[in-house]
């Protein structure tokens, strides 16, 4: 094999741990269990302390948030979508010990709540209030950069958490493979409560270890076939130095 060739495959071959990272970071993995049998509400992400106006709004303008690990962003809405309070609202999302009394969440019929965040993430704990009956409308469409990467509906959600029980508060935790979500979109035919939860950042996955032999092996016979042509040529020359 010729040195440009064998430098073609080893070139190729380190590329693929990227090539698979990218394509494989559409795969959407969602967990989920009933939160108020698992969450608390110290777990949840603080959306202000503003005092709730009629109907338990508190606020329709951007409001920041902080994940934890070192990863902020921010929630813009559109038409009635903002932040509520269930303490003197029709809506709050349950927990360990009874229902919400920190603000939340609300994405609107006809309305949008746009999640960004300041770097990408890998995955993102979400507290999904009242999944709600089949065809209600409830989705997430999550995004990197301008690509969409994966969805997810109430039914999606529900068979995650092994429940019919479309009245229940799901906790939810939607992964993928890469930090590559850098944007959420909530939208709904009906009323949607929801807030975030404390997510800590996984660190970066190391490079396969079968990858990772199988590359190692390959160089190695790359080194031993390099060190064979150089000890033929280095014995050709002496033969021919030789039959002078």
């Amino acid at each position: 094999m010729s040195s440009n060739r064998f430098g073609a495959i080893v070139a190729a071959l380190l590329l693929l741990p990227f090539v698979a990272g990218t394509a494989a970071h559409a795969q959407l993995l969602i967990t989920a269990t009933d939160s108020s049998i698992t969450t608390k509400q110290s777990d949840t992400v603080n959306f202000g302390t503003n005092t709730p106006g009629a109907g338990g709004l508190v606020s329709t303008s951007p409001i920041g948030f902080n994940l934890g690990s070192g990863v902020s962003g921010t929630v813009t809405f559109t038409g009635n979508s903002g932040v509520y309070n269930g303490s003197s609202g029709p809506w709050a999302p349950d927990v360990q010990g009874g229902r919400m009394t920190s603000n939340f969440l609300v994405a609107s019929p006809g309305g949008l709540a746009t999640m960004t965040f300041s770097t990408p993430v890998a995955k993102l704990g979400f507290l999904w209030g009242s999944v709600g009956p089949a065809g209600d409308g409830n989705l997430l469409t999550f995004y990197s950069g301008n690509t969409v990467i994966g969805t997810a509906k109430g039914s999606d959600v529900l068979a995650a958490a092994g429940t019919s029980n479309n009245q229940s508060t799901i906790a939810t935790m939607f992964s993928f493979s890469t930090a590559s979500l850098t944007k959420v979109v909530v939208s709904t035919s009906s009323p949607f409560e929801f807030t975030l939860l404390q997510t800590t950042q996984p660190a970066p996955a190391p490079l396969d270890p079968v990858g990772a032999t199988l590359l190692g092996n390959l160089v190695a016979l790359g080194a031993v076939g390099v060190y064979r042509r150089r000890k033929k040529g280095i014995a050709m020359a002496a033969l021919a130095t030789a039959a002078d």
